[in-house]
């Protein structure tokens, strides 16, 4: 997540200004991302996430 070419903080600006307040969904397809400590993963999806936002 924040790695890639996804324009992230308008994505969720238009969220936003549409009026959306619902959950945020993250899909993630990686066999290397997938292999780590997820409590760690998760840590640095939202901190990417939040950073970026």
């Amino acid at each position: 997540m924040g790695e890639g070419c996804i324009d992230l903080p308008q994505i969720r600006g238009w969220m936003e200004a549409a009026g959306f307040a619902g959950w945020h969904e993250v899909e993630i397809f990686s066999d290397s991302h997938w292999a780590r400590d997820q409590h760690a993963f998760l840590a640095d999806i939202i901190a990417a996430y939040t950073a970026r936002c």
